[in-house]
């Protein structure tokens, strides 16, 4: 049996949905991921092969400095 991992942004406006296993699962607490969730931390998962996933919906990126120095592209 195959597990489906699915979800979207909380307005409804972006969903996706994959059968592909997520390769890192990460709980963030650096200030900008407690500011973007509203909580102490950002839960994020990533999956191998973006091709593998249906997504519904546009997502705007932006780039923000990372506490390393660090570029992160972030997708509203």
């Amino acid at each position: 049996m195959t597990r489906i991992y699915s979800g979207g942004c909380a307005c409804g406006a972006i969903r996706y949905e994959t059968s592909r296993a997520p390769i890192f699962q990460n709980h963030c607490q650096c200030l900008d991921c407690q500011k973007r969730s509203g909580t102490g931390h950002g839960s994020y998962l990533t999956f191998a092969q973006r091709a593998d996933m249906r997504i519904e919906g546009e997502a705007n990126t932006w780039r923000v400095a990372g506490d390393s120095g660090n570029d992160k592209i972030h997708a509203f």
